[in-house]
């Protein structure tokens, strides 16, 4: 999935293939925010969680059932490194 996170905002997207064949797209839109005295964790919150079938336009609702762990796949070093390489054109 790609998307982005700003501001307290959440916002996921993504596509894949069902099991009898048929592309998907998903998509995820929320709000984020930290635990106080669990630092690192953070409680989410979707607005929007569906996956749409792509072939005939079906949308099937999702919901949140349970807590979701959430892991980093770049370390914090990591992304200051990409951060800095990274360049705005206006």
């Amino acid at each position: 999935m790609k998307g982005k996170a700003v501001d307290g905002k959440l916002r996921l997207h993504g596509t894949g293939t069902l099991d009898g064949g048929d592309p998907f797209r998903i998509i995820l839109r929320g709000i984020y925010a930290p635990i106080y005295d669990q630092p690192g964790d953070f409680v989410l919150d979707w607005s929007v969680a569906k996956i749409q079938n792509m072939n005939n336009g079906i949308r099937i609702p999702l919901a949140q059932d349970g807590i979701i762990h959430v892991k980093p796949l770049m370390s914090i070093e990591e992304i200051g490194d990409l951060d800095s390489e990274l360049t705005i054109e206006e």
